[in-house]
C-alpha cells in the first residue's frame, strides 16, 4: 500500500494528524469494467445472469428495476467483470460519471459493461463502505471532475480511478464512520420511499376525486363538461434574447423568469431561476396568484405539458420563459386551485398527449391548451376536492423538506467525519 505525504489542496484542509492519505490503486486488487455483449441489447434476457449498467448505478445504492441479463455463455465470456460481494461498483463514462454504490444479492455473480468499473478493495485495508462514502463526498468528486477538465468527453481511465486519493483512518474507524453516514442514508432512503407511498397515495385519490369516479360526503350534483376557455385564458411565454435582456443578480428591473427546468413533481421549484429585463415582459405575463405554468415544448415528449399551479407570494415579479404557457383561471367561473390540480389529471395528459401525437416539434400551444375539456362539479365541490388535494399536497412537501435537511445534514457530517475533524474512536 503506497501512502501520500500529505492531504494536498485536494482535501481543502489538513486531516487528521495520524491519517495518511493513498490512491485507490494501492488498496484495490481489481480495478476494471466489462464490456457490451456482442449484439448490445438485443441478447439480452428475461433472466440468467445479471449484467449491470451506468443506469443501475445511483448514488449510494443500485437500481435494480431494470437490471438487463444475459445467458450463461455469455457470461462465462465476460469473466473478467464478474461480480463478487462487497464488490464497489463506479460509473467511468457519460453523464452519470462519479456515480458509486455496493454490490448486492440481487446482482452477485453478475458482469458489468464498459461504462462501469468495478473496484475490489483489499479489505485488511479498507473498508467498501467508507470507500463508497469517500468517492461521494465533495473530496471525491472534486478529484473526479477535475479529470474531466478541458475534455470533449466525459470518462475516466483505469489509471485515473487508480489515482484517486482518499483519506485512511484505521479500518476501525473507517468502519465505524461509514456505519454512522449509512445511519443517515437509511433515513434519506425511508424518507424517499414515504414520499412515493404518498405522491402514488395523493395520485390515486386525485384521479378518484377528478374524474367524479368518487365522491366526497354530501356532493350529489350533476357534473358538467367544459372547455379551458370558458374557465379562463391561455398567455403564451415572453419572447426575449438572451444576450441582450437576461440579467445578472437580482438587479432593479429583473424580473424572475421560470422555465421548464422550473417545474418538477406538478411543482414550481426556485432553483436556477434567471432575470429577464422588466420591458420585454407584457403586464398580462406577469404571473398571479392561481396562475398554472405549463411547458409548451421540450426535446422529450413526456416533459411536454408538465404544469405547475403558481403560490409564490415573496414580493419579487415572476414571468415565464418563451417555450412556456400559462392558463389563468378566472375565479369567477371556476376554484383556481381545483383547475391547478385539473391540469395534473389523468385526463389532461391525455389530451396533451393527443395534441402533440405525431409532432416532430413536441409543441403544445396556447390554442391547444384552452380547448382542453373537462368535467367539473359546482363551484362548492370543487373547492373541497381542492382543499383534500392541496392539504396532501402539503404534507408530501413536508416530507421533502426533511429530506433536504437529512440531505444537508448528512452533507456536513461527512464532511466532518470524512477529514477527521470530528472522531469516533
Amino acid at each position: 500500500m503506497t501512502m501520500q505525504s500529505g492531504p494536498g489542496v485536494l482535501f481543502g484542509s489538513a486531516l487528521a494528524n495520524d491519517w495518511p492519505t493513498v490512491s485507490l490503486g494501492s488498496i484495490s486488487r481489481k480495478i476494471g469494467s466489462g464490456l457490451t455483449p456482442t449484439g448490445g441489447a438485443r441478447v439480452y434476457k428475461s433472466e440468467g445472469f445479471p449484467l449491470v449498467r451506468s443506469q443501475n448505478v445511483g448514488w449510494g445504492s443500485l437500481i435494480v428495476d431494470d437490471l438487463a441479463y444475459i445467458d450463461e455463455p455469455t457470461h462465462l465470456a465476460m469473466s473478467n467483470s464478474e461480480l463478487q460481494d462487497n464488490d464497489v461498483l463506479l460509473n467511468i463514462t457519460g453523464a452519470s460519471i462519479g456515480r458509486c454504490a455496493m454490490v448486492t444479492t440481487e446482482v452477485c455473480g453478475g458482469n458489468v459493461n464498459q461504462h462501469v468499473c468495478i473496484i475490489r478493495v483489499n479489505r485488511e485495508d479498507a473498508s467498501p463502505s467508507f470507500l463508497i462514502h469517500c468517492l461521494l463526498s465533495e473530496l471525491g468528486q472534486r478529484q473526479i471532475d477535475s479529470f474531466q477538465a478541458g475534455s470533449n468527453r466525459e470518462g475516466l481511465n483505469f489509471g485515473q480511478v487508480k489515482s484517486i486519493l482518499i483519506p485512511l483512518p484505521k479500518i476501525q474507524e473507517q468502519r465505524k464512520i461509514a456505519e454512522v453516514l449509512d445511519d443517515v442514508d437509511g433515513s434519506i432512503t425511508s424518507l424517499n420511499s414515504l414520499i412515493t407511498k404518498k405522491r402514488n397515495l395523493k395520485n390515486g385519490v386525485a384521479q378518484e376525486l377528478l374524474s367524479g369516479s368518487s365522491r366526497l360526503p354530501g356532493f350529489q350534483s350533476a357534473w358538467r363538461t367544459t372547455s379551458l376557455n370558458e374557465l379562463g385564458e391561455g398567455i403564451r411565454g415572453v419572447g426575449y434574447n438572451p444576450a441582450r435582456d437576461l440579467l445578472s443578480g437580482d438587479r432593479d428591473g429583473a424580473v424572475h423568469l421560470l422555465r421548464s427546468n422550473n417545474i418538477a413533481d406538478d411543482a414550481i421549484n426556485l432553483g436556477d431561476v434567471q432575470r429577464v429585463r422588466r420591458s420585454v415582459v407584457r403586464e398580462d405575463q406577469l404571473l398571479r396568484l392561481g396562475d398554472v405554468v405549463i411547458c409548451g415544448a421540450n426535446g422529450s415528449k413526456r416533459l411536454v405539458g408538465k404544469a405547475g399551479f403558481f403560490t409564490i407570494s415573496d414580493g419579487l415579479l415572476y414571468t415565464f420563459g418563451a417555450f412556456m404557457n400559462c392558463f389563468r383561471p378566472d375565479s369567477r367561473k371556476s376554484c383556481p386551485a381545483f383547475v391547478g390540480h385539473l391540469l395534473h389529471s389523468t385526463r389532461y395528459r391525455e389530451q396533451v398527449a393527443l395534441a402533440i401525437a405525431g409532432s416532430s416539434i413536441n409543441n403544445l400551444s396556447v390554442k391547444q391548451i384552452v380547448e382542453f375539456t373537462f368535467s367539473l362539479p359546482d363551484a362548492e365541490e370543487q373547492r373541497a376536492i381542492a382543499e383534500v388535494l392541496t392539504d396532501m399536497d402539503a404534507e408530501i412537501q413536508t416530507l421533502e423538506q426533511r429530506l433536504v435537511k437529512t440531505r444537508n445534514l448528512k452533507q456536513g457530517m461527512a464532511q466532518e467525519l470524512l477529514s477527521g475533524r470530528t472522531r469516533l474512536v
